[in-house]
């Protein structure tokens, strides 16, 4: 199902949820999570990177093993 052409507007289907996993470097502002509140695909969820980040890797964001 896709918008009408040259519609800004995207929305989601109910079977496909959009993990908005934006990130940045730290101390830029805003957050992820405040963009994400002030605007975000209607249906989208926000998964916050550094929540689960590897705290041992001296390297931002970085994933933890598996």
């Amino acid at each position: 199902m896709s918008p009408p052409t040259g519609s800004p507007i995207i929305s989601t289907i109910p079977k496909i949820k959009i993990i908005d996993a934006t990130y940045k470097m730290p101390g830029v502002t805003p957050l992820p999570a405040d963009d994400f509140l002030a605007a975000h695909i209607p249906g989208a969820v926000f998964f916050d990177v550094n929540a689960i980040a590897d705290r041992n890797d001296p390297r931002p964001h970085m994933y933890p093993d598996a």
